[in-house]
């Protein structure tokens, strides 16, 4: 049985640049202790998919690089305060994954023939030889672009249905919610934060769903059952102050207005309805004070809401 108090040997320190002056406070040592650091080390990732660093599996932040720091100089090295980010980013591409090609890497065929057969099988679409050329070239084309991106796929999967049979949510389940963009509404906001702004930063378009929120306050009752009811909960917690304006101006104009959002979707059947929706569209963002406080409403009730795909 292996000892618990395992003395490391550190044999890399050999190899440390020093001088009459002790260790030098150079570029190279300084990735000799990020290497070899166990806090560091390989704790310290480059995710290629959102294009990041990632130290513990989460987005490297400005205040972690003085923890970084800090380690360093638990272990008797001061770096250049200049050369912390750099060095750090430079490490962090050493140890580069992919967390989509990683998994699909992994993956070991049991023989099991699924690619025809999951849309009659799981979404209850009808088993024709369609189909099963959809299902299969769907698939196909999605880990086609996870390995190159870009490249030419003249398909698009189109699922048609009624409002609330969670067309969505089967997406997001196929291929993952961290991977699935939310919608963003005035009651849900929960993306806004995060992977829309990776997004933005990566120049990749957001396409903003449910911009009205599904339009709970048609509803003077909660509509229980109905695919809205989530979302009539959330605005009878949150009792935001519309400025004044009507609901649908309110909330459109907030949606379609956030500086990550590209483009926003609002379901109709009506082209009246299409023509007084880009009416609205048309006025503009809201006043920035409005949106601080809806936004500092969420903030402070919808802490822990999850998104609704």
């Amino acid at each position: 049985m292996m000892s618990e108090n395992i003395i490391p040997l550190n044999a890399w320190k050999g190899k440390l640049q020093s001088s009459s002056k002790g260790v030098k406070k150079s570029m190279t040592n300084l990735m000799l202790y990020l290497r070899n650091l166990p806090d560091l080390g390989l704790t310290i990732r480059w995710n290629e998919l959102a294009s990041r660093a990632e130290w513990n599996g989460r987005p490297l932040e400005d205040a972690d690089l003085i923890d970084v720091r800090l380690i360093l100089e638990a272990n008797d090295y001061e770096p250049v305060v200049g050369d912390v980010l750099p060095a750090v980013v430079r490490h962090a591409r050493e140890n580069a994954f992919h967390p989509v090609r990683d998994y699909l890497r992994s993956l070991k065929w049991d023989g099991t023939e699924r690619l025809d057969h999951w849309m009659h099988l799981t979404l209850g679409a009808t088993d024709t030889p369609f189909v099963r050329a959809v299902s299969r070239k769907t698939l196909i084309a999605a880990v086609a672009r996870a390995f190159k991106p870009g490249c030419k796929v003249d398909t698009v999967l189109v699922l048609e249905g009624p409002q609330g049979i969670r067309k969505s949510t089967a997406i997001a389940t196929l291929f993952g919610e961290s991977l699935t963009a939310e919608s963003v509404n005035l009651f849900d906001q929960g993306s806004l934060g995060g992977p829309l702004v990776q997004a933005q930063q990566r120049g990749i378009g957001v396409i903003a769903k449910r911009a009205l929120g599904n339009a709970p306050w048609r509803f003077a009752e909660r509509p229980v059952g109905d695919y809205c009811e989530t979302y009539w909960g959330r605005m009878q917690q949150l009792a935001y102050d519309s400025a004044g304006l009507p609901w649908d101006e309110f909330a459109l104009r907030f949606s379609a207005w956030q500086p990550t959002v590209s483009c926003a979707i609002v379901g109709t059947a009506s082209i009246e309805h299409l023509k007084h929706n880009i009416a609205l569209a048309m006025k503009g963002p809201l006043p920035e004070h409005v949106v601080t406080a809806v936004r500092e409403r969420y903030a402070a009730v919808g802490t822990g809401w999850s998104g609704e795909v």
